[in-house]
């Protein structure tokens, strides 16, 4: 159980490591494909076809905001710190990197999830933007640049926090009296 969890925070890791360097080649020009951007137009069009299509794609970007605010708040607050085996200068460097990736992933989700409560305003599926779209927005305002830069970053600094919670996080084992109780032998 302990290696199989190890193992998704390794996977997370390559996860956050690729949106970094799709945040990097959006910042030189090297990637204008936009297919999440695709995607996004394709299913919120197929929602906002439905009955109650706009109140469906309004409360889907209500919950990603929701949730992106929620990851800047976790962020924010460092609760994670308490799950890595790590001494205390080690310790405040990953911390570091984790509430920077927790930042840089706040924005992008945030701005994704307002997309789609403006979408379902709109009634315009071409207003969705997906990840692509979120770094292409940032590029575009002043110094957007630098800030596609510090957006890539903080992914990556998000990737690496992953591979030290997957190297040095507390992983327990639940003990066997937790594990009679849920399966109703002990009492």
């Amino acid at each position: 159980m302990a290696l199989a969890r190890r193992g998704v925070y390794g996977l997370a890791a390559l996860f956050y490591l690729g949106f970094a360097a799709v945040a990097v080649s959006t910042m030189f020009g090297w990637d204008r494909s936009g297919s999440s951007d695709q995607i996004a137009h394709d299913w919120t069009a197929w929602i906002l076809a439905k009955p109650f299509g706009q109140w469906m794609v309004g409360a889907i970007g209500a919950a990603v905001t929701a949730f992106g605010l929620g990851i800047g708040i976790a962020g924010f607050w460092g609760e994670f710190r308490r799950r890595l085996e790590l001494k205390a200068k080690e310790r405040r460097v990953v911390m570091a990197l984790g509430r920077f990736g927790f930042a840089a992933r706040s924005l992008v989700f945030t701005m994704i999830g307002l997309f789609l409560v403006y979408v379902a305003f709109d009634s315009n599926s071409r207003e969705a933007k997906g990840f692509a779209g979120a770094l292409q927005l940032i590029q575009q305002q002043p110094y957007g640049s630098v800030g596609l830069g510090v957006t890539a970053a903080g992914l990556l600094a998000f990737g690496i926090y992953e591979v030290a919670e997957g190297a040095f996080g507390r992983i327990t084992a639940p003990s066997l009296h937790q594990t009679a109780v849920k399966r109703g032998l002990a009492g």
